[in-house]
């Protein structure tokens, strides 16, 4: 009996740690700042923490199909206005090894403010269905780029779009560390991409224009940001913009993602990461049961839902008192379940 519950209690372990896990690899694709890179890298680390390092820089090139392949997910950082990357080869050609790994069932998280203008130099500038920002990324016109194309005003900020698919995204504004940031493309989407951020507030020259978009095809699950996170006004709210997108990214890729879109089942978190309380927002119907679990798979808070039978909840959870580090949160309804990682700091 004894040895029966050690090997649940162990089987739990496994499920707890590997619930939602991705495997990913971080391109460190700047040669200009590389403290930058290792900052990106360690926030990175907090919410994907199997995360591997490829440096393309000392390699003086770009990870092969077989290196990526490994992989669920490849994150890409070109940081800012770079010159020579080998997100283009190092020689301004499109990177085949990268085209096979996306066709392959890959997904590729690419952000910086240099590799649009690395590869085309000039603004605005249309694509055709056959080149690989238009196929890979979803981006149909280079509009512009702040400060060179918006009478050195600067971008003040960019919001998060409504109809944005990524639902655990919470930042609905990046601001900068130094206002107003100079440097961030403006993109118009092809017919199969979505917004995420756009250029704001509405009256600024290049308003409308798209910072951070996603596109999917039946192979591949691909994110742009076409600035640098690393010029963001603060950590934690880097924190927040990287935990959103790890965590559609682990829904996505486990199925949980696609479940929750088709069936319009959300559970969203904010602030995430949160320091003293969390709210829990799900639209499951009925009565919730709210779960917070440790890595060890130990229940350390649980709530059930005020509104049985109402077709949206909202709860909110203190964790003042909890250790920093990762926990899950569930919510069961009896017939659905969603999950999500919350991150604790301090």
């Amino acid at each position: 009996m004894k040895k029966e519950i050690y090997l649940s209690f162990f089987l739990l372990l496994i499920a707890i740690s590997t619930m939602g896990q991705i495997t990913s690899v971080f391109v460190d694709d700047n040669s200009k700042n590389s403290s930058h890179s290792v900052k990106m890298y360690d926030l990175l680390k907090e919410t994907l923490p199997s995360m591997e390092y490829f440096n393309a820089v000392d390699s003086a090139r770009s990870p092969k199909f077989s290196e990526m392949s490994v992989y669920d997910l490849v994150v890409w950082y070109s940081g800012p206005d770079n010159e020579e990357l080998y997100f283009w080869n190092g020689n301004e050609t499109t990177n085949q090894e990268l085209m096979d790994y996306l066709d392959d069932g890959g997904n590729l998280w690419l952000m910086g403010n240099g590799f649009m203008n690395d590869r085309f130099h000039t603004t605005p500038l249309g694509f055709d269905q056959n080149t690989f920002v238009w196929k890979y990324l979803g981006i149909k016109t280079w509009f512009g780029e702040s400060f060179t194309d918006d009478g050195g005003k600067g971008v003040p900020q960019l919001d998060k779009r409504d109809d944005s698919p990524v639902y655990t995204l919470t930042l609905e504004t990046v601001n900068w560390k130094n206002p107003p940031e100079p440097y961030v493309d403006g993109c118009k989407l092809t017919s199969d991409a979505s917004p995420i951020y756009e250029m704001g507030p509405l009256g600024y020259v290049l308003s409308k224009n798209f910072a951070g978009f996603y596109l999917k095809s039946e192979k591949f699950n691909n994110i742009t940001f076409t600035f640098d996170p690393f010029t963001m006004d603060t950590v934690p709210n880097i924190r927040i913009l990287f935990s959103g997108i790890t965590g559609f990214y682990q829904d996505i890729l486990s199925g949980i993602g696609e479940h929750n879109l088709k069936n319009n089942f959300s559970l969203d978190i904010y602030p995430n990461p949160a320091s003293v309380s969390f709210k829990a927002i799900t639209n499951l119907e009925g009565e919730v049961t709210y779960k917070l679990l440790d890595l060890t798979g130990n229940t350390v808070k649980e709530i059930k839902s005020g509104h049985p039978g109402s077709k949206g909840d909202e709860v909110v959870i203190s964790v003042g008192s909890l250790p920093p580090g990762m926990y899950f949160l569930m919510a069961d309804n009896g017939s659905s379940r969603l999950s999500k990682k919350v991150i604790v700091s301090r």
